[in-house]
């Protein structure tokens, strides 16, 4: 079973949770983009690993989601 940054944090192996986390937002920023849940929770993730380390203070800067990147499901063809 591979190991997780939760489970290094959970561990106090904030480091190597801080650069796996890091890796993991690259990735996920570049492949799902910045609005996808799963960016999100990787940002949450970093954030409180940091938050352990007590360097809060360093972590990724929020971006505001912009309309383009938001998006409503279609209406249902059933709905007047």
């Amino acid at each position: 079973m591979p190991i997780t940054a939760a489970d290094l944090h959970a561990l106090g192996d904030y480091q190597q949770a801080r650069d796996l986390n890091e890796d993991t937002l690259t990735r996920c920023r570049h492949v799902l983009g910045e609005n996808h849940p799963s960016t999100m929770l990787t940002t949450a993730n970093l954030v409180s690993t940091l938050r352990a380390q007590g360097q809060h203070h360093q972590g990724p800067t929020p971006r505001k989601p912009n309309q383009t990147n938001i998006r409503c499901p279609a209406p249902s063809p059933w709905q007047r």
